[in-house]
């Protein structure tokens, strides 16, 4: 079975998060809800991009991968979280996440 796998690891000034698979729910193309996850992971990866130029903020951002350093990325990600884990619920056949809390 197809699944997209979300996990996460944060931090009071860090976090990482990494995203794989694919949802399978459409075909290719016309996947709703894979859509809506990469729509979700690239609002974040642009978002601590732009925090980056007004803070002191670092971050690396990769194939389904980012990781960031500075206190000011996580009010974002806690946002993007929120999303995601809205989406999961609604379609848990599909999307699993799961996280640490350092």
């Amino acid at each position: 079975a197809k699944m997209i796998e979300i996990t996460y690891t944060k931090s009071k000034d860090e976090f990482t998060l990494d995203m794989t698979g694919h949802a399978g729910s459409n075909e290719p193309g016309k996947d709703l809800v894979c859509c809506a996850v990469s729509t979700l992971f690239f609002t974040l990866a642009n978002r601590i991009g732009g925090i980056s130029d007004e803070h002191s903020v670092s971050y690396k951002v990769g194939a389904g991968h980012i990781e960031a350093h500075g206190r000011d990325t996580l009010e974002p990600l806690e946002t993007i979280l929120a999303g995601l884990t809205t989406l999961a619920e609604q379609y848990p056949e599909y999307i699993t996440i799961k996280g640490d809390i350092c």
